[in-house]
């Protein structure tokens, strides 16, 4: 999936530019750069790299050292680093309002704070949505709850255990 993902970047950002008439969803590709900040994490990440480097990723192998030179704000903890080019990136917040556009532009309707009380099924067939007030009819659902997935009823009980939330953050830094 993130070798798929990877080759269709350009892609993507022509296309959904080109659909919400955006100029740009910050299309990057410098690559990426995974640091470890002791031993135990240069375990895992060791595990990732080779991981990886099965699959066909090109990557670097690299010291805290040369990762310092490539990212200067770097703290001297970092013991290790993975430098790989297949690291593009989007700014999130720019594709959410290009789909956005996309969609509406499209004649889709969109309900903004509305709540999914269920996914509709009738005879193992999907066929819409419940949101409360009004069962939605469609022919497609895309399930896109995220970590709360599994809490929307009308899921079979092998697929409400599939995705669960994991802590993580996001953080936007400018340096100057």
């Amino acid at each position: 999936l993130q070798l798929a993902s990877h080759a269709l970047g350009p892609e993507f950002e022509n296309e959904w530019t080109r659909a919400a008439h955006v100029p740009s969803l910050g299309y990057r590709t410098e690559g990426r750069l995974l640091v470890s900040l002791d031993h135990e994490g240069a375990a895992g990440l060791r595990e990732r790299f080779d991981f990886n480097i099965s699959w066909g990723v090109e990557a670097d192998w690299i010291s805290g050292d040369e990762a310092r030179r490539i990212e200067p704000h770097l703290p001297p903890t970092v013991t290790n680093a993975v430098f790989t080019t297949a690291g593009h990136q989007v700014d999130n917040r720019l594709v959410l309002e290009a789909l956005r556009t996309a969609f509406l532009r499209a004649g889709g309707v969109l309900r903004d704070q509305t709540a999914v009380r269920r996914i509709v099924v009738d005879r193992d067939i999907v066929t819409g949505v419940d949101v409360g007030q009004q069962i939605i009819p469609a022919e497609t659902v895309v399930l896109a709850a995220g970590a709360w997935s599994g809490q929307i009823a009308g899921l079979v009980p092998t697929l409400q255990t599939l995705v669960h939330p994991v802590k993580g953050q996001m953080l936007a830094v400018g340096m100057s």
